[in-house]
C-alpha cells in the first residue's frame, strides 16, 4: 500500500512538473514575441521619428535668394531673353543663380517671387506718336517654357523716360525651373541700380510636407 502510495506521489510531482513547464514554455514564447514585436515597434517608431525629422528639417531650412543690380546697364532683347546684370544680394539654402540672370528651382513648393525693375526709353526707337499710348512692360518668366509667371505694365504718359514698377506674387514652383526677367519691348535700356533694381525668391511652403 505504501509503494502504491509512493508511485502515484512520483507520478503527480512528474505530471506536476511537466505542468509547470510547459507553462514556462508558453511563457517564454509570449515573452519573446513581446520582444520581437517591441523591435518591430521600435524599428517602425524609428523611422517614422526620421521621416517627420526629415519633414522638420526641411520646413524649417529657409530658402531665400536676393538679387540687386550690379550697376551695370542691360538692354532688353524681347521676350525669349533674360535681362542680364543681377548679382547676389543674399543667398541661403537650396538654390541656384547663374549667368548673372537665371535663377534654379531646386526645391519644389510655393515660393513668393517679387521684381522691381527701373526703366527708360532709348531715344528714337521707343516713342510717342499722334499722342498714342506707348505701352512698356517687365515679367518673370519660365525660361524652359518662356511663360510669363509675373507680369507688370505701364504707360509712359505717366512716366515720361523714366519709370519703375514693381510685382509679385506667390507661385507654385517645381524643381528644375529656370527663372529669369524679360521684357517684351525692345531696346529697353534697364539700368541695374542696386538700390533700385531687385529680384527675389523666398520658399513659403515646401511642396513635400
Amino acid at each position: 500500500m505504501v509503494e502504491q502510495r509512493t508511485w502515484w506521489k512520483c507520478l503527480l510531482i512528474n505530471v506536476w512538473n511537466q505542468f509547470l513547464f510547459i507553462i514556462n514554455l508558453v511563457i517564454l514564447i509570449c515573452i519573446a514575441k513581446e520582444v520581437l514585436r517591441s523591435k518591430d515597434d521600435m524599428q517602425e517608431i524609428k523611422h517614422e521619428s526620421a521621416l517627420i525629422k526629415r519633414k522638420y528639417q526641411a520646413q524649417e531650412e529657409p530658402v531665400i535668394l536676393m538679387l540687386s543690380g550690379n550697376t551695370q546697364t542691360s538692354v532688353g532683347s524681347g521676350y525669349q531673353e533674360a535681362i542680364r546684370g543681377w548679382e547676389i544680394n543674399y543667398m541661403q539654402g537650396n538654390i541656384t543663380f547663374f549667368q548673372d540672370k537665371y535663377i534654379k528651382i531646386e526645391i519644389a513648393g510655393f515660393y513668393y517671387v517679387s521684381l522691381q525693375l527701373i526703366i527708360w526709353r532709348s531715344k528714337g526707337v521707343i516713342e510717342r506718336k499722334n499722342n498714342d499710348t506707348v505701352i512698356l512692360d517687365i515679367g518673370v518668366f519660365d525660361v524652359k517654357t518662356l511663360r510669363r509667371l509675373l507680369a507688370a505694365s505701364f504707360d509712359l504718359r505717366f512716366c515720361e523716360d523714366i519709370c519703375t514698377r514693381n510685382v509679385q506674387n506667390i507661385l507654385k514652383l517645381e524643381k528644375g525651373d529656370i527663372l529669369g526677367v524679360n521684357s517684351m519691348n525692345l531696346n529697353i535700356f534697364i539700368r541695374m541700380m542696386r538700390s533700385k533694381n531687385h529680384f527675389s525668391v523666398y520658399l513659403v511652403k515646401n511642396q513635400s510636407i
